[in-house]
């Protein structure tokens, strides 16, 4: 596939947050039944704001001085819209669980987030979210698209700093978006 042996930029790429990203956002998702995430957030807001608000709101300065867009309050209809757009790598960073994913308009199961991958996104598809077995497998079988994913726990802090040093890579190196990944998960002990 041709996407996997070429040069990435950061401008290439779009990263569209499924969770809040904000205590505003993260307390208009308190307020709605549509939130798994906020609700697994024993705490509450005051446990976001102490400890991940801090991480995301340094990420997004980060990603505005390499040219990185962000997508907060990602619905599945712009999911949709980023597929079908200028970028090469889409990263969803949001929830799984049960065979759904969390956008900020509710949750959707793995065949409607498949059907909103058009048939034509040749890119790297990212998918920053715990165990997306089903809907890997699907994507796979239906999509041309390449699917980065994990069987591990996709613990946000440490997602957010191993995206850091990725597209700092290829912001600093000529590089492919899987070489840049290999080289970094490398040095973070591979997750």
């Amino acid at each position: 596939m041709r996407v996997a042996r070429r040069i990435i930029l950061p401008k290439d790429c779009v990263i569209g947050f499924g969770v809040p990203t904000t205590a505003d956002e993260f307390a208009d998702a308190s307020q709605s039944a549509r939130s798994d995430y906020v609700k697994s957030w024993y705490g509450g807001l005051p446990q976001f704001r102490r400890t991940l608000l801090g991480d995301i709101e340094r990420f997004i300065r980060f990603a505005k001085l390499f040219e990185l867009p962000i997508v907060p309050a990602l619905t599945l209809k712009k999911f949709t819209m980023l597929l079908a757009g200028q970028f090469v790598v889409v990263v969803l960073f949001s929830h799984f669980d049960d065979d759904h994913v969390e956008f900020q308009d509710g949750f959707f199961c793995s065949q409607q987030v498949l059907e909103a991958v058009p048939a034509a996104f040749e890119g790297i598809l990212d998918l920053c979210v715990c165990h997306p077995f089903s809907l890997v497998k699907k994507l796979d079988a239906e999509r041309p698209c390449l699917v980065k994913w994990t069987e591990k726990r996709a613990a946000p802090a440490y997602w957010l700093m191993i995206y850091e040093a990725l597209f700092t890579a290829l912001c600093t190196h000529r590089l492919t978006y899987l070489e840049a990944l290999d080289e970094i998960m490398n040095g973070f002990g591979r997750r």
